[in-house]
């Protein structure tokens, strides 16, 4: 099974966040060890309002907190409070470990006047090798009854020093290259998911710019003869500034008879508030015969 690419670049522009950011180191327990360990969190996104350093979100009535680091376990425990006149769905958002992103996901649907805890499992399964922790950044993406979102800062929980940082293989051929991001195509495999054929297109992607989110689209399949083939995909990708991804892409359809895929890459700038999404681009189309 090989494997051929037409790819065409992008112009490289240069697209920066502003920077915000606050801090507080306190002692946690981890439970897992005898003794305390040390962390400090960055960019809490809040309003000020109070001067707790478990603070992690405070806005319009709605908080996140850690409670909890176990980090033999891999696992962060949250409270999450909503005080708001209307019911609130809190999710964790673009996990990223050691500036690697992570699949790691928990969701918190919250009556008003209510609390509840969730636990953010298996932040290390995604890594490209077993290190210890130095640190977890996330978003908290907050979705209001009234129709309201809102999309938090980054924060950081910092452990140490940062020396423990991945670089994935790219044994692969780089397709996309501008804006501070690079993704490299490193091969395909066929899987299946309830019982449903996917065929999964495999990336590894740097960003060292402004944090973006990579989909595809305008995607064509074709069989041996060059007919069409359905494949449609829904899943994407975010990419904090500063880190790297195994990224997968999920095709769905007549895989079995696809023989060449042609496709673009959706790049989006990601930020914080209301309005979270930012410039748009599209790339060159990229043809990848199997």
């Amino acid at each position: 099974m090989g494997i051929s690419y037409k790819i065409a670049e992008l112009p490289s522009d240069n697209l920066n966040l502003p920077e915000q950011s606050s801090s507080v180191t306190f002692k946690q327990n981890v439970q897992s060890k005898s003794d305390d360990t040390e962390y400090t969190i960055e960019n809490a996104d809040t309003d000020g309002k109070s001067d707790d350093p478990d603070l992690l979100y405070s806005r319009g009535g709605v908080s996140v907190r850690l409670i909890e680091s176990d980090l033999s376990r891999q696992t962060l425990r949250f409270e999450m409070t909503n005080d708001s006149p209307d019911e609130v769905i809190i999710s964790t958002d673009a996990v990223a470990v050691n500036g690697f992103v992570s699949s790691a996901h928990t969701l918190a649907i919250i009556a008003p006047n209510s609390t509840e805890t969730r636990v953010l499992t298996g932040i290390c399964n995604d890594l490209p090798e077993k290190k210890e922790i130095d640190s977890v950044s996330l978003r908290f993406f907050i979705d209001k009854d009234d129709g309201d979102a809102y999309l938090s800062e980054r924060v950081s929980i910092v452990y140490a020093d940062g020396a423990h940082s991945y670089t994935p293989p790219k044994n692969g051929t780089l397709v996309y290259e501008g804006e501070g991001l690079k993704i490299w195509s490193v091969g395909l495999e066929v899987a299946e998911n309830y019982g449903e054929k996917q065929l999964r297109l495999k990336f590894v992607a740097e960003n060292s710019d402004a944090e973006r989110m990579i989909s595809l689209t305008e995607i064509r399949a074709f069989d041996s003869d060059g007919a069409p083939v359905s494949a449609v995909c829904f899943n994407n990708v975010t990419l904090p500034s500063k880190t790297s991804a195994n990224a997968f892409f999920m095709l769905e359809g007549d895989i079995l008879a696809v023989k060449k895929v042609v496709l673009k890459f959706r790049i989006e700038e990601i930020k914080a508030g209301t309005d979270f999404y930012g410039d748009s681009k599209l790339s060159d189309s990229i043809e990848i015969e199997i």
